[in-house]
């Protein structure tokens, strides 16, 4: 059981080391990607409603899906694998 956590400690430690170079590397070929992703939908680059787009962008996928509450309440149960919902 030692040797487990150790080995899991071991590896969420290794796993937080990333070289600083290489996150700053992906982090901006997502953003050339978000760039080109607003050129795409029309917005030229270098422009201020290109850097909007890429704000709004990375704004949404940083936040949380919004929770949709049914109007009714909904009874599921399980049976083995399958869940029943009247």
């Amino acid at each position: 059981m030692r040797y487990l956590i150790l080995l899991t400690a071991a590896g969420l430690l290794a796993g937080c080391a990333i070289d600083p170079k290489e996150r700053e590397a992906r982090e901006t070929a997502h953003f050339r990607e978000l760039t080109r992703v607003c050129e795409k939908v029309g917005y030229p680059a270098g422009t201020d409603q290109n850097k909007d787009c890429v704000v709004k962008l990375l704004a949404a996928e940083r936040t949380p899906p919004p929770v949709v509450h049914a109007p009714y309440p909904v009874f599921c149960h399980t049976m083995g694998s399958m869940v029943i919902c009247p």
